[in-house]
């Protein structure tokens, strides 16, 4: 059975397909700019296909999360390949009917939100295993331009080693304008559940006359590891949270 179907036409972008695998139509997809959308064919490995990342889909929903309702944020999973009000890492929309628990389907406006709902990617910092970038505000949610307000990581792994420069991640803009270094700063490897505060200049922490962070309307924000751990393996993972407003 396939993950989702495109119940209503919507907005068709192209999507390169670099995984190594053909995706499926029907398969939930993250295209460039950060939105979730359905393949409307299958894609195979090195090719280019249709995405629908507009319009109403039907998706299948996972029991086990309970009953939707109306007007509730659904969230990707990505583990279980279901719909769900349970927040993660990857909105996809806005549920636009109420759904019960034991209903296996739930109907979903894509991409539509009635407020900006920020990614929180968790980031693998081990040496070689995460260089990529993770979405944190895509740029199809930034319509008015945004002020960063915060940013800070959860430790989900514990770091190994005890040199206090292990694990760096920065969240930039689209134009790889730095905007916030998240840097463990204990003594010793960082525990679970330790908390990383972005160091640079912010709203929130930065001193008076320090200059605002903002990422332009249309433009998207996103986070990396630019310094790996150099212990052993499992060597930490952070969870990557940040706290924005409307510029305007």
């Amino acid at each position: 059975m396939a993950e989702a179907y495109a119940y209503k036409p919507g907005e068709m972008v192209d999507h390169a397909n670099a995984t190594g695998a053909t995706i499926s139509a029907g398969a939930v997809v993250q295209v460039a700019d950060g939105r979730m959308g359905l393949a409307v064919i299958d894609i195979e490995n090195g090719r280019t296909g249709q995405v629908q990342v507009f319009g109403i889909a039907k998706m299948t929903k996972a029991a086990s999360d309970g009953g939707v309702s109306a007007g509730q944020t659904a969230y990707w999973n990505d583990t279980t390949n279901k719909i769900t009000s349970v927040p993660t890492a990857m909105p996809v929309g806005t549920f636009v009917a109420a759904a019960l628990t034991a209903a296996t389907v739930a109907y979903v406006a894509l991409n539509f939100f009635g407020y900006m709902v920020p990614m929180a990617p968790e980031l693998d910092c081990e040496t070689g295993i995460d260089t990529a970038d993770h979405m944190l505000v895509p740029a199809c949610m930034n319509t008015r331009g945004v002020v960063m307000l915060l940013a800070y990581g959860v430790i989900t792994e514990a770091m190994v080693g005890s040199s206090e420069d292990q694990g760096i991640i920065t969240v930039s803009d689209e134009d790889d304008n730095a905007l916030a270094t998240l840097t463990p700063s204990d003594a010793a490897a960082d525990a679970i559940g330790d908390v990383i505060v972005g160091t640079n200049p912010l709203l929130i922490s930065g001193a008076t006359g320090a200059a605002i962070k903002t990422v332009a309307a249309g433009k998207y924000s996103d986070c990396k590891v630019t310094q790996a751990t150099s212990g052993g393996s499992p060597a930490g993972k952070v969870r990557v949270h940040i706290m924005v407003a409307p510029l305007i």
